[in-house]
């Protein structure tokens, strides 16, 4: 199964995608990142990204690390705007 994992910090957000059908070895496929100031929102830019992915590469989950407290659904970045819940990104 495919997986989107992203890193999202102040400045940058970094995304790939992981394929993790041979869990004892998972295989990058492909990276990039985006500078978060042009997006007002973490969704704004997951839709970017996902723009750049073909269908049959679609991720049905996904895994974030954020640069910023976590209180229980709701997450807002320390050094940047973007302010979101969890149940709202899915």
């Amino acid at each position: 199964m495919i997986g989107l994992v992203a890193d999202i910090g102040s400045t940058n957000a970094r995304f790939a995608l992981v394929d993790d059908s041979r869990a004892a070895s998972p295989s990058l496929i492909g990276t990039t990142h985006f500078n978060c100031a042009p997006f007002p929102s973490l969704a704004d830019a997951i839709s970017a990204y996902l723009k750049t992915i073909p269908p049959a590469q679609m991720p049905k989950r996904a895994t974030l690390a954020v640069a910023g407290p976590v209180s229980g659904d709701r997450i807002k970045l320390t050094n940047h705007n973007w302010e979101f819940s969890a149940a709202e990104i899915q």
